[in-house]
């Protein structure tokens, strides 16, 4: 329903998860609670949430000084009761959230029962009626420092129910495009954002999938963005640029965090929704966080470039020439039949110490094949590049299925055969980040690290033009998309589209100038799949704990394992707009990292080299940038 009218009713949900989908929830939720009530114990403690495995986890546990307050108004009610709705239904997926998380929370009618003080929080659940006296009173509570989490059309109608317009949003600092009409098919995915404070706890590129309901989604922007609307290929919807599912903003004396879609919307990803709403709380209430970033030396997202090299093997040399004369690292999968046809092609792309990895003994996908088959072809495989290069036969590491087919049995026998990462389809995961591939009987050591393709392929691009500009620009959106996103940016191409004079071999090389411009500002880290998997590798033996002490962090970094780690990046969110942290060593032989501004909420230290060991660290949020 547009809520400028009225007509279907607002807060009745069309759809509802089946009680059999939730039990694997449930079975987790019931592995989970016994850590969430310890990690609650020892936050009273000034403990902070610590990050764990491969990425920043919930912030559920730091409860911060302050008051949250949820505002249920009788106006509110009276409202959805005069449209036949129901207003409780988009009241209780809160209430629901604080029991999850065991925080506490005021819940309240009147906001003249606010009491004002450091770290308060105000939520409007998707309170679309606000009378004037109540918005004057709202007014005044975020003059004296009182933050807000508002979702869906709060505000746009008065006490009496009449329609208001998007004001009272602009007054947040939310500016309102309007509303989409349907949520269906991908138009139900946003996808989110890395290293914001609001995606700390969420891997970048993350699709979120929301419930169909009675209330579409709004078109919103604001000074930041931490969720974006797109299509399936985390591709910005056409008619949709730079537009947000969750944005977030500050004026001179408050925070606001605006969802563009209602309550009745999350049901369907609960376990992505709470943890974006624990660190927009926690934003809101100002609180410094920390997170291990995803990439090295400061780069904010990483990007992949490879060739499926098949049929006309030759134009190999074509992407091979290309990336040699701007430095760009590159990996070639090689079909192994072909491979043996043009042995000069290959010792070129080994002698220029280009990746060189697997794409199997023919072009036919593994799926469906016994093991028996599989383990055969792969063997063949094996055999017949060693037939041209046995030392690189044994030194290659990556594989790639023909036509993105295989299955389980695959990756048991590519980790058993000593491969070390797996180049896959998009639908994959969910994230655009690699993740280990846990199996029986290996060690965390030895596992797979599986890669995903983030980005619409060659064969996808060329289905829609053949013009080289506007292919060229389809390239470049998709990875302006991963960019922001800050995930793993995967092109794969194809060597029988890349002779000279094709589309894409025209449009190939200003698209690698643009990577080398984002490289040479230090926003995107280009990398070859080798170098992805091995940072991968490295960045598991790193781990980071903060904990608060008053207007402090203490800092405990450490490394495990045998071999120094290169470019560790610790992520700070600073606690006051434009604070750029100190950072004081207080271990006895910590390295000093380079403390680097990202934007005005958001640091990062660099450390050049960390050894294996434990290093200590004050971070302080004295210091202002002019």
């Amino acid at each position: 329903m547009n809520p400028s009218r009225q007509g279907s009713v607002i807060g009745t949900p069309k759809w509802r998860i089946p009680q059999w989908m939730l039990m694997p929830y449930l079975s987790v939720l019931g592995l989970v609670l016994p850590v969430l009530v310890y990690l609650l114990m020892m936050s009273h403690l000034g403990w902070r949430a610590p990050v764990f495995g491969d990425r920043a986890q919930s912030n559920a546990a730091a409860v911060a000084e302050g008051t949250v307050y949820l505002f249920v108004s009788e106006t509110n009610k009276q409202y959805y009761d005069t449209i036949g709705g129901n207003y409780e239904v988009l009241v209780q997926p809160w209430r629901k959230y604080f029991k999850a998380r065991g925080r506490e929370y005021t819940e309240i009618s009147d906001l003249d029962q606010v009491r004002p003080r450091a770290n308060t929080v105000v939520i409007l659940p998707s309170a679309i009626a606000i009378g004037a006296d109540e918005r004057r009173t709202l007014a005044g509570l975020q003059e004296s420092g009182v933050s807000v989490l508002t979702t869906w059309a709060s505000g746009t109608r008065n006490s009496d129910g009449e329609w208001t317009g998007w004001d009272f949003l602009q007054s947040l600092g939310i500016v309102v495009l309007g509303e989409r009409e349907k949520l269906q098919g991908s138009e139900r995915q946003i996808t989110m954002s890395a290293e914001t404070p609001l995606t700390l706890s969420q891997a970048p590129g993350q699709r979120v999938w929301l419930s169909p309901a009675s209330e579409p989604m709004l078109r919103f922007r604001g000074d930041y963005i931490a969720a974006r609307l797109t299509d399936w290929y985390r591709v910005e919807t056409p008619g949709y640029p730079s537009e947000g599912a969750v944005v977030y903003t500050e004026s001179r004396t408050s925070r606001t965090v605006g969802f563009a879609f209602a309550e009745t919307s999350w049901d369907a990803s609960l376990n992505l929704i709470y943890p974006t709403l624990d660190d927009a709380l926690l934003w809101l209430q100002r609180q410094p966080m920390i997170a291990l970033a995803n990439w090295p030396n400061g780069y904010h997202a990483a990007q992949l470039v490879e060739m499926d090299t098949e049929h006309l093997f030759g134009a190999a040399n074509a992407l091979a020439d290309m990336l040699k004369a701007r430095g760009i690292p590159g990996t070639f999968f090689l079909l192994t039949s072909e491979a043996i046809k043009d042995p000069k092609t290959v010792r070129r792309l080994a002698n220029d110490r280009f990746d060189i990895a697997y794409h199997g003994d023919i072009h036919i996908g593994f799926a469906k094949q016994s093991e028996a088959e599989q383990q055969n072809r792969l063997t063949l495989m094996r055999q017949q590049l060693a037939s041209l290069d046995p030392a690189l036969a044994r030194s290659a590491r990556g594989f790639r299925a023909p036509t993105e087919a295989y299955e389980p049995i695959t990756e048991r026998l590519l980790q058993k055969m000593g491969i070390r990462y797996h180049l896959v389809d998009p639908s994959r995961t969910e994230a655009a980040l690699p993740f280990f591939l846990k199996a029986k009987d290996v060690s965390p050591d030895d596992e797979l690290l599986v890669m995903p393709r983030t980005q619409r392929d060659d064969l996808n691009q060329l289905s829609l033009t053949q013009d080289p500009q506007v292919l060229l620009k389809a390239l470049t959106d998709d990875m302006d998309n991963n960019r922001r996103d800050g995930g793993l940016g995967t092109l794969s191409v194809h060597s029988q589209n890349m002779s000279p004079g094709q589309p894409l071999n025209q449009a190939m090389a200003p698209y690698l100038d643009r990577l080398l411009q984002y490289q040479r500002s230090g926003d995107l880290w280009l990398a070859s799949g080798e170098q992805v998997e091995q940072w991968w590798r490295a960045r598991r033996n790193v781990a980071v704990v903060g904990s608060r002490q008053g207007l402090r962090l203490e800092l405990d970094i450490s490394v495990k394992g045998n071999a120094p780690v290169s470019g560790v990046t610790v992520l700070v969110m600073v606690p006051a707009r434009g604070t750029v942290p100190t950072i004081r060593v207080t271990k006895v032989g910590a390295v000093q990292p380079v403390v680097k501004r990202v934007d005005d909420y958001t640091s990062q230290l660099v450390f050049p080299t960390l050894q294996p060991g434990n290093y200590a660290y004050q971070v302080n949020f004295s210091r202002r940038t002019k």
